[in-house]
């Protein structure tokens, strides 16, 4: 059934074409698929703009039309791939690029997600972490008061392709690498030693340079697109990662984790939610430190070292008995 449009004090019943932008980057991406499915679940078909390659993420989803445009490309041939094709246009990226293709886009019905900006910022400021409101929850308001959408915001859900990378049963995804280095957990070394010794089967996945330069098992880091990076983690039993984009398509693709928050918090809307894995942090005072994790640490990042290799291997161990 098609939702209700409320416009000019009149409600419309109709199905109609709504453009989502989010450009960047991969986690972030990944969570749009909550508010794919709030459109598709209630009749409307969902249009997504983002740059190359995120639109990867979709490839084996057929419930969105993806449209990829390069970091480099002019505005106005950017605008001109989605302006007059979409009867409504939300910006989900908060950025003056992102807000002037929603307001020029020629969609008679626009909004935008607030970012809870200040909530953030507050909590940075007096080291009190905010009310946790899921991100993918921020993208989906607009919508549903701009369309008269009604119902829960849909979890992530992504799908990966039916092919990928060659790799072993019963693995165990390690993604050392994030946006700031001063969001790395130090001891990822360790803790495939320990696993390895367990015989477990490992795999790093992320960007070429991140994390350990000699690691044990299987080696992805900068050799896989994001389709087989959605493949190979679609096939691992846990993953193992900071606040950081692997972490949101494991969730997203139903792979418990084990997620270290150090600098940022969970709270910020990123953390898994209940039933998705396990979040480890320090409640040291100096947490959050910035909005993002960017800031050099003059306390040697003790949120995150503090955190050692015997506890996640513990929480990993007790996601396996679970699964």
């Amino acid at each position: 059934m098609a939702s209700m449009i409320k416009q000019a004090g009149v409600v419309y019943h109709l199905r109609v074409r709504v453009l989502l932008v989010r450009f960047s980057s991969l986690g972030d991406v990944a969570l749009v698929s909550s508010p794919i499915e709030l459109l598709r679940s209630a009749g409307h078909e969902p249009w997504l703009l983002t740059f190359r390659p995120f639109g990867e993420l979709f490839l084996s989803d057929d419930r969105v039309r993806v449209i990829e445009v390069e970091r480099e490309e002019p505005f106005p041939k950017i605008l001109a791939r989605v302006r007059g094709k979409c009867e409504a246009a939300f910006d989900l990226h908060g950025k003056l690029l992102s807000g002037a293709v929603v307001a020029l886009s020629g969609a008679r019905i626009r909004g935008r997600y607030k970012k809870r900006s200040l909530a953030r910022r507050a909590a940075v400021w007096f080291k009190r972490a905010p009310r946790f409101v899921p991100v993918h929850e921020l993208y989906c308001r607009p919508l549903k008061s701009r369309l008269g959408i009604t119902g829960p915001c849909p979890r992530p859900v992504l799908f990966p392709p039916a092919q990928g990378p060659s790799v072993p049963e019963d693995l165990i995804v390690l993604a050392p690498g994030t946006r700031h280095p001063t969001r790395s957990w130090p001891w990822f070394p360790e803790l495939a030693e320990m696993l390895g010794s367990m015989g477990m089967n490992l795999a790093w996945v992320g960007l070429e340079g991140e994390g350990p330069s000699d690691v044990p098992g299987l080696d992805m880091r900068g050799k896989t697109t994001i389709q087989e990076l959605l493949y190979v983690i679609s096939r691992a039993r846990v993953l193992v990662s900071g606040d950081t984009g692997p972490m949101h398509l494991a969730r997203s693709l139903g792979v418990p984790v084990v997620a270290i928050f150090g600098p940022t918090v969970p709270e910020f809307g990123f953390g898994p939610l209940p039933g998705e894995g396990v979040i480890l942090e320090e409640n040291l005072r100096c947490r959050p430190c910035s909005l993002h994790g960017e800031k050099p640490c003059p306390r040697g990042l003790e949120c995150l070292a503090g955190i050692g290799p015997n506890e996640v291997a513990e929480s990993l161990l007790k996601l396996l008995g679970k699964a």
